[in-house]
């Protein structure tokens, strides 16, 4: 299984690398966290959601982007599958996570909750190209850093 999995870890890469070609931007989640938040799923869905190497699919998108001449940027998780990509309203309640469905109600938008993430994922990278050297949809993480002068 491991050996299966990793070498799907490099032809998804290869597959991005090449339909997107050089000069692409690709913004992933920070997911450092991401096994410890994991580990808390009900058991029946724990192997299911802990079981693949996203830290590998990330190393290999990272040194393979570079050789494509890539970039990658690692951007904040927070919201990207809550905040409507329409109108940017951050609602927990619009994400039904057994129909994979996002509703806005603020403005109807209706779609696959995965995709409201990419959109979102999306929209951090071209603040990132706007000058953002930290796009992110957390407004206290957002505050702080502008407090601190660093924004």
């Amino acid at each position: 299984e491991n050996g299966w999995v990793t070498n799907m870890n490099h032809q998804l890469t290869k597959a991005l690398l090449d339909c997107y070609g050089p000069g692409t931007l690709f913004s992933i989640e920070e997911l450092t966290d991401i096994r410890e938040a994991l580990e808390k799923s009900p058991k029946d869905q724990k192997y299911e959601r802990v079981s693949w190497p996203f830290y590998q699919l990330e190393q290999f998108l990272m040194y393979k982007a570079q050789q494509y001449g890539c970039i990658v940027i690692k951007v904040d998780a927070h919201y990207t599958s809550q905040r409507c990509p329409q109108c940017g309203t951050i609602d927990k309640r619009a994400r039904n996570h057994q129909r994979h469905e996002y509703h806005c109600q603020q403005c109807g938008c209706r779609t696959n909750d995965d995709r409201v993430a990419a959109l979102n994922l999306a929209e951090l990278g071209r603040r990132y190209l706007a000058g953002d050297q930290e796009p992110s949809f957390d407004s206290k993480k957002q505050k702080k850093t502008k407090r601190s002068g660093m924004a």
